[in-house]
């Protein structure tokens, strides 16, 4: 038999391709919402304190769309809080008077890479078999 007579139950390649590119966006979806609310959950207590604008930085957390670049799918997770990239990065804080640096967003993706990587892979599988994200 030749790959020309042969055809596939569930719509054939073009089928497939599309089923797996929309399960790729299923699960980048999903990993993402893990950081993110590991993100939000280790900003809970504010970088120092916690008495400064802490439900500002919390509320400003967001996943944006998936993109696709040269062939391959990204989700960014950030915030349009400029001061808590100065907290992220390090800044010399005015206050203090001196050079601080609180990561919050680093440590939420290293720490819950396994969590991540299992939510995608259960979110792909879903969209694989046709039961939703």
């Amino acid at each position: 038999m030749s790959s020309a007579e042969w055809s596939s139950p569930v719509g054939g390649a073009g089928a497939i391709i599309r089923a797996h590119r929309k399960a790729q966006q299923d699960g980048l979806k999903a990993s993402a919402y893990i950081v993110y609310n590991a993100v939000k959950i280790g900003l809970r207590g504010g970088y120092t304190s916690g008495a400064f604008a802490v439900g500002n930085v919390i509320n400003s957390v967001t996943i944006g769309p998936v993109t696709e670049e040269a062939g391959t799918f990204s989700v960014r997770i950030g915030t349009n809080v400029l001061y808590a990239v100065f907290w992220e990065l390090g800044h010399h804080n005015l206050f203090t008077r001196k050079y601080e640096r609180q990561e919050r967003w680093r440590p939420a993706l290293v720490d819950n890479r396994e969590a991540s990587a299992a939510a995608f892979a259960r979110a792909y599988k879903r969209s694989m078999l046709g039961q939703g994200a």
